[in-house]
């Protein structure tokens, strides 16, 4: 088989098979997946990103992926409980394994699910310009003032970046602030490589997009202890009471049916051709700006350390 035909049958007994597992888990109580969480729009939203994955060479995920790695990683996702429509994770082919990997998007709603106290997280660039005031209380680091001329972001280098964890009352639940050297440590870490004789490649998503990127690395610095301190109860409030394996396959049914048709409406609503790609899933992605994949680029990509 071509590296670029879909075996549909096998496909959708991969996917069927995956569906069921998740039922049996739920129903032994081996799996609690959190409350607010929506197994069949997961389930839906990746079966449509999938269709249009490919590798580096270009070859459809589907073709070349085992069943095994395909099962394991919508696995992955849905234990997560996370949603790759909302760019909450991405699908990323190694070889002839597809693995399922959190974006900063995902880092987020994880922090969130894990410590019902956060209400926002949000992240800011520091420019050398810039006037920071950080002060120490209970050996923590705060943002205590920020200033920023207008015209920064288009005249100074990036010297740092910092991302706070805001309540719903306001209040800030954490700070955590980081140099550019510690970022650039981080990057360092990436399996893109940005680094080139130890300078960032002119052509590397880091460095057209210096800024948004070291945002996402303090964004995925500040919640990762968040994540990995705290108790699966947080959680799992609650198990899913039922996972309509019959509704899925419906679901499932209709996806595989779109197949013959001469196009195809992606998940944000856009027509692709036949065989046209998709911005998620693409190992190798057009670095633009407003789609904003480009800064999620290296989050999709990052090592544990980042």
């Amino acid at each position: 088989m071509a590296n670029n035909e879909v075996n549909i049958v096998a496909w959708k007994e991969c996917v069927d098979n995956t569906v069921g597992e998740i039922a049996r888990m739920d129903t032994n109580g081996g799996l609690n997946l959190p409350v607010d969480y929506s197994v069949a729009n997961a389930l839906q939203a990746a079966f449509l990103i999938l269709q249009e994955t490919k590798d580096r060479n270009k070859n459809l995920a589907l073709a070349v992926c085992s069943q095994e790695s395909i099962r394991m990683a919508l696995l992955k996702m849905c234990t997560m409980g996370l949603n790759p429509q909302k760019k909450q994770a991405y699908f990323i082919v190694y070889g002839g394994t597809l693995e399922c990997q959190v974006s900063y998007f995902g880092n987020m709603a994880l922090a969130k699910r894990f410590n019902p106290q956060i209400a926002d997280i949000s992240a800011q660039a520091i420019y050398e310009s810039d006037s920071v005031s950080i002060n120490i209380a209970n050996g923590k680091k705060q943002v205590s003032s920020h200033e920023q001329s207008f015209s920064a972001p288009e005249t100074d280098e990036v010297v740092g970046a910092y991302c706070v964890m805001i309540g719903h009352n306001g209040e800030i639940l954490d700070t955590v602030v980081m140099t550019m050297k510690e970022i650039h440590a981080s990057w360092d870490m990436a399996k893109a490589k940005p680094f080139e004789n130890g300078k960032l490649k002119p052509g590397s998503v880091h460095a057209k997009f210096t800024a948004g990127m070291a945002c996402r690395t303090v964004i995925n610095k500040a919640c990762k202890p968040c994540i990995n301190s705290s108790s699966d109860a947080v959680i799992m409030l609650k198990a899913v009471e039922t996972i309509d394996v019959d509704t899925d396959r419906v679901v499932t049914d209709a996806i595989v049916d779109q197949k013959a048709n001469t196009k195809m409406i992606d998940f944000q609503g856009e027509l692709l051709s036949p065989g046209g790609e998709a911005a998620i899933g693409v190992s190798e992605p057009v670095a633009t700006e407003d789609d904003g994949f480009a800064e999620d680029f290296a989050s999709m990509v990052e090592k544990e350390g980042e």
